[in-house]
């Protein structure tokens, strides 16, 4: 129920004259009540149908809405959707006249509140309270105030002119607000105003800019987290999850992680957590039997044989939890060291070490549940399936938080000289293996997870090993971090000596040694230790470190030099857009995005730019921007405002693979649904630093160059969803960058018959050992790369291709054709080979789609072709997986090979099953 994400819906009821004898009538209010009805699937939601005037339901304030004078009503509900705002809602003609209030309605009458105007909402919303799953509206709404309402100047007929023309005043008495506001719309004539009003409090005997209200209900003096917690008593597990996508946990599976913040905040988009001094792990319960993994991606199964008891405390099946295991002292707090000779045991003295010290696991997250993957629904749903799917015991236990008070929760951490803080933001999904900015943590002793390098011997009783050489990858770059040479216990000093002389190497891995180095003993880079130390200095080194432990359940590229602690105003913006901190990939076809503040600070510029737009600063470049809340997918509700900022968040993914080649695009100005064209050429009003670039004379001038992300705002703004990059780049234009499958399917075909010919392909190229990418379309094709040298000419890769898809052919006929006519092909699917010719383009990789959804063209591993429905690549989704997963399409851009001759044909088997079934 977002009721921003309406602008327009109800407004046609409002603006017509409608007598005033029919607007209260069944037959009117059912109309008015369209878009809220068609916006709802009412038997997921426990919002109102508006069918009737809910019953009142026992309460602190039991029917106060009912006894409230019928027709003359008005209600301000707090929702924490994607964002907290305020729902200001007047009774009128039979229905709640509604607007969406960002910051509130103001007793101060030198505020003036911006208020969009949204769908109208059936009378019994009016004291609706509870929890909205996930879908349209997610999130937790309780009834900041109610009371009364009368209109101002005159009878009721000129109230609906009012509304007509944009001006209604009106007299509130209700528990909080007091006296005469105004409701005044901003368009002045302009079309893409017509929703946004101004809420504005009038200077009378009420007004008071002092005055600030507490944000618990009038209902039930509950605040937000108390109506979510409340609304999950009420629900079992099933009914809390029934809306996530079926799955079941994976192998494996790394952990999400937080970044690094100096000092505490508080806010009620966030909950707190306590950051526990022990070992992450992922715990899953499957097949009957309690396994874990720890942050290395290592079975730690047998290290924690007691945490096996968890099968007793477990409410779900087939579950994944990630948590922290810890050690507790005799206050019940989290001892690292109590914990840390655990970590080093083998399986056969872990049995006796878990009587004499057991461990615990806290639970802080829930990610899979009764064969459901739960990692895209909200935080808070999350937290509240866990805690119905784990109960307390000796072995495990539900990580508690605090809602909103962070920095009181930060002092009472600091007090009791525990770990410190790790903030969660309200709403965010499960990023695995990312380091977002959606998880803050706060350190009460700053400490550095590092790479032993190699020693330098020491004197005396430490001739042998005198301090430890430490790395940490910055940039993906492994680099030297300084030394260490205090905190090791003699026992410890002797197990060093042992482990490290057998990773004794002659060469460092640094890239750049110095003269103080030539003493150093370099060892293999694959020991991990925790230091705590007093901060880095200019140089890049860690000051005053201190050994603390062997980290062995950290795996070495994990080890990254903690960012820069992110500063006030990001840490109170915090974009769940920003993206991951900076950390070496485990596989190097994957990249990850690199944080960009330039990106964040233009992405917060454009959420609070009106609807009318204005001047977008994205870095050093300036991108002028309009008609922002104009829909460009409008049963999606798409906005131009979310193209430009989907573009923005895609750049790091989408620029490497536009760089240096000629772009075309398709232009919807009014949104899909009207009117598009092709843009080969630059127009005279695009900006001056956005090169051109002539591909041979006499061509029309065309822009490759997209190299940067304001490139990308500009062409959102102009309304270009498909983007469209040349094969070529320009300094080789005949020698194309990689070999193009395109995989037409004619109408008949279905979606499985295109995934198996794929598999076909990827069979034949397999055989050929050359390596492919693949890509959704957007809809019911595939595109497939293979990356070459680039030193044949386009004809003769286009020939290549095409005498490829001539054997497939051969071999599948009942499923393949080489028809160009459409009508000949009879519901079979056609290998593009046409598509390698110069000039000729595909959609790119990470390009927006023109079809219903707002589909995006989405690379995909291999693996993912099984059960793949192209639908669920979404804008809304997938940076988030570009995010998470890194650029799956990186392999494309790598080039090094070179295509064989076929010759005798390809292998390409098809699978039995279907090899007939067209006949």
């Amino acid at each position: 129920m977002s009721d921003r994400r309406s602008p327009g819906a109800g407004t046609k009821s409002r603006g017509s004259k409608q007598s005033t004898s029919d607007e209260g009538t069944a037959s009117g209010q059912a109309s008015r009540l369209g878009a809220y009805r068609r916006k709802r699937d009412f038997s997921h939601t426990p919002e109102p149908t508006g069918a009737g005037e809910a019953a009142a339901k026992a309460s602190l304030a039991e029917g106060a809405w009912d006894r409230l004078p019928r027709g003359r009503r008005f209600c301000v509900q707090l929702h924490r959707a994607s964002r907290l705002h305020y729902d200001f809602r007047l009774e009128h003609a039979g229905v709640l006249l509604s607007w969406a209030v960002p910051k509130g309605p103001s007793m101060d009458p030198r505020q003036r509140r911006l208020a969009v105007q949204v769908e109208d909402h059936p009378i019994d919303y009016g004291d609706f309270e509870g929890v909205i799953p996930s879908g349209y509206g997610a999130g937790t709404v309780l009834v900041w105030d109610m009371g009364e309402r009368t209109w101002v100047e005159g009878p009721k007929g000129q109230v609906t002119e009012g509304l007509r023309d944009g001006h209604i005043d009106f007299e509130l008495n209700g528990q909080k607000l007091q006296g005469r506001f105004s409701l005044i719309r901003m368009d002045h004539g302009a079309s893409d105003k017509k929703n946004e009003w101004l809420l504005i409090k009038k200077a009378d005997a009420a007004a008071d800019p002092e005055l600030i209200f507490s944000d618990t209900s009038v209902k039930t003096g509950r605040r937000l987290d108390q109506v979510a917690d409340g609304a999950a008593q009420e629900q079992d597990l099933e009914a809390l999850i029934k809306e996530a996508p079926k799955g079941m946990p994976p192998a494996t599976l790394s952990p999400m992680l937080a970044s690094l913040v100096d000092h505490s905040f508080s806010s009620p988009d966030w909950l707190f957590e306590l950051k526990y001094d022990g070992v992450r792990a992922e715990v899953r319960w499957t097949g009957g039997k309690v396994s874990v993994q720890g942050r290395s991606g290592r079975d730690e199964t047998a290290r924690y044989p007691e945490l096996q008891e968890m099968a007793d405390l477990l409410d779900a099946e087939d579950c994944l939890i990630d948590g922290e295991i810890v050690a507790l002292d005799s206050d019940g707090h989290p001892s690292f060291e109590r914990l840390q000779h655990r970590m080093h045991l083998g399986p056969a003295e872990a049995d006796r070490a878990s009587q004499e010290q057991p461990v615990v696991l806290m639970a802080f997250d829930l990610l899979f549940a009764q064969g459901r993957d739960l990692m895209r629904m909200p935080l808070e749903l999350r937290k509240r399936a866990l805690r119905k799917a784990v109960r307390d015991g000796r072995v495990a236990r539900y990580a508690d938080h605090v809602e909103e008070e962070g920095e009181t929760f930060y002092a009472k951490v600091r007090e009791a000289r525990l770990e410190g803080v790790v903030a969660k933001r309200m709403g965010s999904s499960y990023q695995p293996g990312k380091r977002s900015r959606d998880w803050l943590k706060l350190k009460v002793r700053p400490t550095q997870d590092c790479i032993i390098c190699g020693y330098v011997p020491g004197k005396g009783r430490r001739a042998r090993l005198g301090a430890l050489v430490l790395g940490v990858y910055s940039d993906g770059q492994l680099m030297d971090a300084g030394r260490v040479g205090t905190g090791f216990s003699d026992e410890l000093l002797l197990d060093l000596e042992k482990t490290l002389a057998a990773r004794r190497r002659l060469t460092s891995p640094f890239k750049v040694t110095t003269t103080r180095d030539r003493d150093v003993v370099w060892t293999r880079p694959d020991l991990v230790c925790e230091v705590e130390h007093a901060g880095w200095t200019t140089a890049q080194k860690l000051r005053q470190p201190s050994f603390r432990t062997l980290r062995p359940d950290v795996p070495p590229e994990a080890c990254i030099r903690e960012p820069p602690a992110l500063n006030d105003q990001e840490v109170t913006r915090a974009p769940s857009t920003a993206p991951s901190d900076v950390r070496p990939t485990q596989e190097p076809r994957k990249t990850q995005s690199h944080p960009d503040p330039t990106i964040e600070a233009a992405l917060d510029q454009l959420a609070q730019m009106p609807a009318a737009g204005g001047v977008l600063e994205v870095g050093r470049r300036r991108v002028k921007v309009s008609h922002l809340d104009k829909l460009m997918w409008p049963k999606a509700q798409i906005s131009k405002r979310d193209l430009i900022a989907y573009h923005l968040r895609i750049s790091p993914f989408l620029l490497p693979h536009l760089r240096d080649r000629a772009v075309v695009l398709q232009v919807f100005p009014d949104g899909i649904d009207g009117k598009s064209f092709w843009r080969r050429s630059l127009p005279e009003s695009a900006p001056s630093w956005i090169p051109k670039w002539t591909a041979t004379p006499g061509t029309p001038t065309i822009c490759p160059l997209f190299q940067e992300p304001a490139a990308l705002a500009w062409a959102a703004n102009q309304g270009a969803i498909d983007i469209h990059p040349w094969h070529s780049r320009r300094d080789r234009p005949t020698q194309p960058d990689w070999a193009v499958f395109d995989l037409d399917p004619s109408l008949g075909a279905t979606f499985a018959e295109v995934l198996e010919v794929a598999q076909m392909i990827k069979a034949g190229l397999d055989h050929l050992k050359l390596r492919s990418v693949v890509k959704t379309t957007g809809q019911k094709g595939l595109h497939i790369y293979v990356p070459i040298r680039r030193r044949p000419p386009q004809a003769e890769v286009r020939d290549w291709v095409g005498e490829f898809a001539h054997h497939l052919v051969e071999a599948a006929p009942s499923l393949l054709t080489e028809s160009w006519a459409v009508k000949g092909r009879q519901g079979r699917i056609r290998v593009d080979y046409t598509q390698n010719v110069i000039g000729k383009t595909l959609a790119a990789v990470y390009s927006p789609r023109p079809f219903p959804g707002g589909q995006v063209s989405t690379p995909l591993e291999w693996e993912e072709l099984d059960g793949l429905d192209p639908a669920e690549f979404t804008l809304s989704r997938v940076v988030e997986r570009a995010e998470s997963r890194g650029d799956l399409f990186a392999a494309a851009l790598e080039g090094g090979q070179t295509l064989p001759p076929l010759g005798g044909g390809v292998s390409s088997k098809r699978p039995r099953a279907s090899a007939n079934k067209r006949k």
